[in-house]
């Protein structure tokens, strides 16, 4: 996290939490995820994002590895690019069919740490 936000006290930074013993009292305007060996499917679907993020807005990171059954995998990877746009797809029909509007979408110009192709989603919830 970039040092201005970290240290402005509007910020409220939860890094290194673990989202399923999570708590607040407060609804929740913005979440920024960037998650690994988990699907993001999980994360969204945990209850403090139902509860208290009804109104808050989602940028989140989709590592296709961590949404693809292994058979689609070549050494924790995914390497095609028609199962990659596949499950990326899959994602997005879930994240709809969940609540969530897909405001922006754009795959990352970095490639992870063994190759994969990820990508941002800016999402809100339907009101």
């Amino acid at each position: 996290m970039d040092r201005v936000l970290r240290m402005n006290p509007k910020v409220e930074l939860h890094e290194k939490t673990d989202i399923f013993d999570f708590s607040t009292s407060e609804n929740i305007d913005l979440v920024v995820a960037d998650v690994s060996f988990v699907s993001m499917r999980k994360i969204l679907h945990a209850d403090i994002i139902k509860k208290k993020c009804q109104h808050a807005v989602f940028l989140i990171m989709i590592k296709p590895q961590f949404e693809a059954s292994a058979n689609f995998l070549e050494r924790g990877i995914v390497k095609n690019e028609t199962i990659r746009r596949k499950i990326l797809t899959d994602f997005e029909t879930w994240a709809k069919s969940q609540g969530f509007f897909i405001v922006r979408k754009h795959d990352n110009s970095l490639r992870g740490k063994t190759g994969n192709r990820e990508r941002f989603y800016l999402m809100r919830r339907y009101k």
